[in-house]
């Protein structure tokens, strides 16, 4: 099978000679080999963020060696994800050379900055076989960056969490501080997932993780400012004042939130508690008055419209909540 994958990264790199960097992953979402040879790779008594760990090491190393003989100046991206977050335990293991590793902050907690100390058990989340605090996904990442020197980021600013269960998602207060600490930590690289056609719910999302990608010193305040006086017009004050809204709620909420803690059903729940009755009355009032400072304004008005859709889908959303 080494030999196989091998052969076949090597024959796409010779029909196209201008590629820098190749992926080589398994399937998301598990399905690997149970059997005897296979799990005799693993590493026993390991957690699930290492279930998978050292076989998927030995395996890239062997794959990195046979394409580098051919392609030496080519980076081979692996993932460093899920159930092989952590790196191996070996002592003697070392990386190839042609390796970098793209590290997901999914099974982790997005509601509280890197580098701090906001994740605690027991008041911020329940411990939870599929989930660890932030303080542990920053030793994880800087245990990688001791192996390697190429070291991505994967993100998830709008899929895998509240976003699948068609509620905005208020993460300014955490990338404003976490893609600066990516970048001071050494991370050579950043990627976000993405999904279609929710620009009404997440895009603010987007551009200021874009804008920070470019430029991890901006001044988010004067960044925030400027986007909704751009994007709004007329409207700017209340829109931005309906946003900030969301993201004070989230922050003063204070729970951990994250994919693997409370999956999407999970999150669901936590709708209820960020966007409560007077948060939603806020957001109502703010939209009415940015509706009135729109009119007349095409441009302007379509933008409002937007955001008026990411209200009144928040609301069916919690509507459609199961009571308890």
């Amino acid at each position: 099978m080494i030999r196989t994958v091998a052969e076949n990264l090597i024959a796409v790199l010779d029909a196209d000679p201008e590629i820098e960097i190749i992926t080589l992953s398994p399937n998301d979402g598990g399905g690997f080999c149970e059997c005897s040879a296979c799990t005799a790779l693993d590493e026993p008594g390991r957690d699930w963020f290492a279930r998978y760990s050292r076989r998927l090491a030995l395996f890239n190393n062997e794959v990195a060696r046979r394409v580098q003989l051919r392609h030496p100046r080519v980076l081979i991206k692996v993932g460093a994800y899920a159930m092989y977050a952590r790196p191996p335990l070996d002592e003697d293991y070392r990386p190839e050379s042609n390796l970098f590793f793209q590290l997901c902050h999914l099974y982790f907690c997005h509601n509280h900055p890197l580098g701090g100390e906001g994740c605690v058990a027991g008041e911020t989340y329940q411990p939870k076989g599929e989930f660890q605090p932030n303080q542990e996904f920053c030793k994880i990442l800087d245990q990688w960056l001791e192996l390697s020197p190429h070291l991505f980021i994967y993100e998830y600013y709008s899929i895998g969490g509240m976003g699948r269960a068609n509620l905005p998602w208020p993460m300014v207060h955490t990338m404003r501080s976490d893609i600066p600490y990516y970048r001071d930590r050494g991370v050579e690289g950043f990627y976000t997932q993405l999904s279609n056609n929710l620009w009404h719910r997440l895009g603010l999302n987007y551009y200021v993780a874009a804008k920070l990608c470019w430029n991890a010193d901006l001044d988010v305040d004067a960044l925030l400012a400027d986007y909704f006086e751009k994007f709004y017009g007329p409207a700017a004050g209340p829109v931005k004042d309906a946003f900030m809204a969301m993201e004070e709620s989230m922050e003063a909420w204070n729970g951990c939130a994250s994919y693997g803690l409370q999956g999407v059903a999970g999150l669901r729940v936590v709708g209820p508690k960020v966007f409560t009755p007077p948060v939603m009355e806020r957001l109502g009032a703010c939209l009415d008055q940015a509706e009135r400072l729109a009119a007349g304004e095409t441009t302007f008005s379509a933008r409002v419209a937007l955001a008026r859709k990411m209200y009144n889908q928040t609301q069916e959303a919690l509507r459609n909540i199961p009571a308890k």
